[in-house]
């Protein structure tokens, strides 16, 4: 389950990074600041990561029981 949450992370990310015409672009660390392309691929990666497990029906699994 884990791995299919990440991997859904990892395409999404990747796909914003195409669809904002970021694939060859610097990233923010070397250059201490975001463009507003940026912001909106991150923005849209993170917002399609937690809607997709949510359209697909995907359940989260439950944390472990607490020790006592």
């Amino acid at each position: 389950m884990a791995l299919l949450a990440h991997g859904t992370a990892v395409v999404c990310g990747l796909v914003c990074l195409a669809v904002f015409g970021l694939w060859n672009h610097p990233s923010v660390v070397p250059q201490d600041h975001n463009t507003a392309r940026q912001i909106s691929a991150q923005a849209l990666a993170v917002g399609a990561t937690v809607f997709l497990p949510h359209v697909f029906d995907v359940p989260h699994p439950r944390p472990p029981p607490l020790r006592s």
